[in-house]
Protein backbone atom coordinates (compact mmCIF):
# COMPACT_ATOMS: atom_id res chain seq x y z
CA UNK A 1 0.00 0.00 0.00
CA UNK A 2 1.37 3.57 -1.18
CA UNK A 3 1.55 6.66 1.32
CA UNK A 4 -1.42 7.75 -0.46
CA UNK A 5 -3.51 5.19 -0.42
CA UNK A 6 -3.00 5.01 3.40
CA UNK A 7 -3.37 8.58 3.70
CA UNK A 8 -7.27 8.04 2.30
CA UNK A 9 -7.81 5.27 4.06
CA UNK A 10 -6.97 6.69 7.45
CA UNK A 11 -9.06 10.05 5.81
CA UNK A 12 -11.68 8.13 5.56
CA UNK A 13 -12.08 5.75 8.18
CA UNK A 14 -15.16 7.60 9.76
CA UNK A 15 -17.05 8.14 6.62
CA UNK A 16 -20.01 6.47 6.48
CA UNK A 17 -19.20 4.60 3.31
CA UNK A 18 -15.99 3.18 4.39
CA UNK A 19 -17.41 -0.03 3.88
CA UNK A 20 -16.81 0.82 0.12
CA UNK A 21 -13.49 2.65 0.03
CA UNK A 22 -11.59 -0.24 0.34
CA UNK A 23 -13.46 -1.93 -2.59
CA UNK A 24 -12.91 1.61 -4.12
CA UNK A 25 -9.61 2.16 -3.74
CA UNK A 26 -8.84 -2.12 -4.97
CA UNK A 27 -9.78 -0.33 -8.44
CA UNK A 28 -8.55 3.05 -8.59
CA UNK A 29 -5.10 1.85 -7.58
CA UNK A 30 -4.98 -0.32 -10.84
CA UNK A 31 -2.25 0.22 -13.46
CA UNK A 32 -2.88 -1.05 -16.96
CA UNK A 33 -1.98 -4.24 -17.20
CA UNK A 34 1.01 -5.23 -18.75
CA UNK A 35 0.35 -7.35 -21.31
CA UNK A 36 -2.09 -4.16 -22.48
CA UNK A 37 1.10 -1.67 -22.37
CA UNK A 38 3.02 -0.55 -25.51
CA UNK A 39 6.13 0.96 -23.26
CA UNK A 40 6.88 -1.71 -21.45
CA UNK A 41 10.35 -3.20 -23.79
CA UNK A 42 11.06 0.33 -25.14
CA UNK A 43 10.93 4.10 -24.32
CA UNK A 44 9.34 6.75 -25.96
CA UNK A 45 10.07 9.10 -28.24
CA UNK A 46 7.96 11.57 -28.71
CA UNK A 47 5.50 13.61 -26.45
CA UNK A 48 2.51 11.86 -27.77
CA UNK A 49 4.44 8.57 -26.79
CA UNK A 50 5.47 9.50 -23.36
CA UNK A 51 1.92 10.77 -22.29
CA UNK A 52 0.71 6.97 -23.00
CA UNK A 53 3.84 5.68 -20.85
CA UNK A 54 3.07 7.83 -18.10
CA UNK A 55 -0.85 6.70 -19.05
CA UNK A 56 0.03 3.05 -18.60
CA UNK A 57 2.14 3.65 -14.96
CA UNK A 58 -0.19 5.77 -13.04
CA UNK A 59 -3.20 4.41 -11.40
CA UNK A 60 -6.35 6.44 -11.76
CA UNK A 61 -5.88 7.47 -8.23
CA UNK A 62 -2.68 9.09 -8.90
CA UNK A 63 -3.44 10.55 -12.09
CA UNK A 64 -6.25 12.53 -9.67
CA UNK A 65 -3.66 13.33 -7.16
CA UNK A 66 -1.36 14.77 -9.72
CA UNK A 67 -3.68 16.88 -12.02
CA UNK A 68 -5.64 18.09 -8.96
CA UNK A 69 -2.24 19.76 -7.94
CA UNK A 70 -1.32 17.33 -5.57
CA UNK A 71 -4.31 17.30 -3.57
CA UNK A 72 -6.11 14.16 -2.16
CA UNK A 73 -8.75 12.80 -4.87
CA UNK A 74 -12.34 13.64 -3.86
CA UNK A 75 -13.99 10.49 -2.31
CA UNK A 76 -16.95 10.70 -4.94
CA UNK A 77 -14.35 11.26 -8.09
CA UNK A 78 -12.90 8.03 -6.55
CA UNK A 79 -16.09 5.98 -6.46
CA UNK A 80 -17.12 6.96 -9.81
CA UNK A 81 -13.81 5.73 -11.50
CA UNK A 82 -14.00 2.56 -9.19
CA UNK A 83 -17.57 2.04 -10.54
CA UNK A 84 -16.70 2.95 -14.30
CA UNK A 85 -13.58 0.60 -13.67
CA UNK A 86 -15.86 -2.29 -12.31
CA UNK A 87 -19.09 -2.22 -14.33
CA UNK A 88 -18.33 -1.17 -17.51
CA UNK A 89 -14.72 -2.98 -17.36
CA UNK A 90 -12.37 -0.42 -18.43
CA UNK A 91 -8.49 -0.67 -17.91
CA UNK A 92 -7.31 1.76 -15.86
CA UNK A 93 -4.80 3.47 -18.59
CA UNK A 94 -8.34 3.55 -20.56
CA UNK A 95 -9.94 5.20 -17.25
CA UNK A 96 -6.51 7.40 -17.17
CA UNK A 97 -7.25 8.77 -20.93
CA UNK A 98 -10.56 9.33 -19.94
CA UNK A 99 -9.70 11.47 -16.59
CA UNK A 100 -7.22 13.64 -18.37
CA UNK A 101 -9.40 13.97 -21.48
CA UNK A 102 -12.31 15.12 -19.32
CA UNK A 103 -10.43 17.31 -16.30
CA UNK A 104 -8.72 18.96 -19.46
CA UNK A 105 -11.59 20.24 -21.11
CA UNK A 106 -14.02 20.89 -17.64
CA UNK A 107 -11.23 22.85 -15.89
CA UNK A 108 -9.94 20.09 -13.56
CA UNK A 109 -13.64 18.64 -12.74
CA UNK A 110 -14.90 15.03 -13.25
CA UNK A 111 -18.69 15.53 -13.61
CA UNK A 112 -20.26 11.67 -13.59
CA UNK A 113 -22.99 11.73 -15.73
CA UNK A 114 -20.68 13.08 -18.42
CA UNK A 115 -17.88 10.49 -17.33
CA UNK A 116 -20.11 7.81 -16.81
CA UNK A 117 -21.56 8.31 -20.68
CA UNK A 118 -17.97 8.27 -22.31
CA UNK A 119 -16.56 5.20 -20.47
CA UNK A 120 -20.26 3.28 -21.41
CA UNK A 121 -19.51 4.57 -25.36
CA UNK A 122 -16.02 3.42 -25.07
CA UNK A 123 -16.63 0.21 -23.09
CA UNK A 124 -19.51 -0.64 -26.35
CA UNK A 125 -16.64 0.29 -28.70
CA UNK A 126 -14.16 -2.33 -26.52
CA UNK A 127 -11.63 0.11 -26.10
CA UNK A 128 -8.75 -1.62 -24.57
CA UNK A 129 -5.41 0.35 -24.96
CA UNK A 130 -4.22 3.92 -23.75
CA UNK A 131 -3.42 4.22 -27.55
CA UNK A 132 -7.09 3.46 -28.80
CA UNK A 133 -8.64 5.49 -26.08
CA UNK A 134 -6.49 8.42 -27.52
CA UNK A 135 -7.32 7.67 -31.02
CA UNK A 136 -11.31 7.66 -29.59
CA UNK A 137 -10.84 11.16 -28.49
CA UNK A 138 -8.97 12.61 -31.74
CA UNK A 139 -11.94 10.96 -33.59
CA UNK A 140 -14.52 12.63 -31.68
CA UNK A 141 -12.21 16.00 -32.03
CA UNK A 142 -12.22 15.39 -36.12
CA UNK A 143 -15.72 15.14 -35.99
CA UNK A 144 -16.71 17.94 -33.44
CA UNK A 145 -14.47 20.30 -35.56
CA UNK A 146 -16.12 19.15 -39.23
CA UNK A 147 -19.57 19.72 -37.17
CA UNK A 148 -18.83 23.30 -36.39
CA UNK A 149 -17.51 24.20 -39.76
CA UNK A 150 -20.59 22.38 -41.45
CA UNK A 151 -22.58 25.16 -39.10
CA UNK A 152 -20.56 27.66 -39.61
CA UNK A 153 -20.90 27.49 -43.78
CA UNK A 154 -24.65 26.54 -43.25
CA UNK A 155 -24.70 30.07 -41.06
CA UNK A 156 -23.08 31.77 -43.75
CA UNK A 157 -24.56 30.42 -46.40
CA UNK A 158 -27.87 31.58 -45.29
CA UNK A 159 -26.91 34.82 -44.95
CA UNK A 160 -25.63 35.96 -48.43
CA UNK A 161 -29.05 34.05 -49.05
CA UNK A 162 -30.46 36.35 -47.23
CA UNK A 163 -28.52 39.22 -48.54
CA UNK A 164 -28.68 37.90 -52.03
CA UNK A 165 -32.76 37.98 -51.26
CA UNK A 166 -32.84 41.28 -50.31
CA UNK A 167 -31.31 42.94 -53.33
CA UNK A 168 -32.88 41.19 -55.48
CA UNK A 169 -36.20 42.63 -53.92
CA UNK A 170 -34.77 46.41 -54.09
CA UNK A 171 -34.16 45.51 -57.65
CA UNK A 172 -37.40 44.79 -57.92
CA UNK A 173 -38.58 47.82 -56.80
CA UNK A 174 -39.58 47.40 -53.49
CA UNK A 175 -39.64 50.65 -50.90
CA UNK A 176 -37.30 50.83 -47.91
CA UNK A 177 -40.81 50.32 -45.64
CA UNK A 178 -41.94 47.25 -47.46
CA UNK A 179 -37.89 45.32 -47.45
CA UNK A 180 -38.01 46.63 -43.24
CA UNK A 181 -41.34 44.66 -43.05
CA UNK A 182 -40.34 41.60 -44.80
CA UNK A 183 -37.18 41.79 -42.50
CA UNK A 184 -39.53 41.91 -39.76
CA UNK A 185 -41.61 38.76 -41.03
CA UNK A 186 -38.58 37.01 -41.66
CA UNK A 187 -37.48 38.09 -38.13
CA UNK A 188 -41.01 36.83 -36.31
CA UNK A 189 -40.73 33.43 -38.51
CA UNK A 190 -37.15 32.75 -37.43
CA UNK A 191 -38.23 33.16 -33.61
CA UNK A 192 -40.67 31.05 -33.77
Amino acid sequence: MNDLQKVLLNKYKSHKEFNVIDEVLHHVTKTQPEELREFIDKEPTTKEEQLIKKLEELSPMELLYHLKGRIEPDIKDLITISDIMKYQKLNAGVVNVLIYFIMSITVVKLPKEYTERIASHWARKRVETVREAMEVIEMAKREIKYNREWQNKKAKSTKHNWSAFIDKMRKKGYTPEELERIVELHEQTKND
